[in-house]
């Protein structure tokens, strides 16, 4: 992945304001693993897989509910690079039925790459925001918005688990305003230890 793509995404943490509560402080974000080749329409809520083998594919799409005049985000996410390579992301879903947030909406956007960390391979990002920023009247709302997608494969020997969480999570309104949702979610593909499931792949923002 090209330095100087993540650069962009770092330039957009930087220069992001959290002074005050913005239009998406109660949004949600989670996260759907899906094989490759078998992700389906909508967010499906899958935060589990198991019994995956070396070699296998999988699809950890991103998606946001209750958003309000959305404009604008930046999405990262940690995951074990002793167990997954990451291959590649994208914003237009693996199902041709859906499409990202802001196509949906019937808006243009530009949008990064997504992008490994130079610092930290284990972090990866996406970010987009709508251009020209829409007014009130377009700007997207609601649940089950589609933000994008990250595609993994196991290594060879897969052992134990591999994790998905989000690090760091932030969304802006028509307002300005960018809200954060902290990184708690974690999504399990693999493993024998039991986990609580209540708490996988969804976070509220604070």
């Amino acid at each position: 992945m090209r330095v100087v793509s993540w650069a962009v995404v770092c330039m957009l943490i930087l220069t992001t304001g959290l002074s005050y509560a913005g239009e998406n402080a109660g949004a949600v974000i989670s996260f759907d693993l899906e094989l490759d080749g078998q992700a389906e329409k909508g967010n499906q809520q899958q935060s589990e897989l198991r019994g995956r083998d070396a070699g296998d594919s999988v699809i950890l799409s991103v998606y946001a509910d209750g958003v309000s005049n959305l404009c604008g985000y930046v999405v990262q996410v940690r995951f074990d690079t002793t167990q997954v390579s990451f291959v590649g992301g994208d914003y237009l879903n693996i199902s041709l039925l859906e499409f990202d947030v802001f196509s949906e909406a019937g808006l243009s956007k530009s949008s990064a790459p997504a992008t490994v960390d130079p610092e930290d391979p284990s972090i990866v990002a996406l970010s987009s925001a709508a251009l020209p920023v829409p007014g009130a009247d377009t700007a997207p709302d609601g649940d089950g918005k589609f933000l994008g997608w990250l595609k993994f494969t196991t290594r060879d020997p897969f052992e134990g688990e591999a994790r998905f969480s989000l690090v760091l999570g932030k969304l802006k309104g028509v307002d300005g305003e960018w809200d954060v949702v902290p990184s708690e979610g974690v999504v399990v593909v693999l493993g024998g230890v039991a986990v609580e499931p209540h708490s996988w792949g969804q976070i509220k923002a604070t």
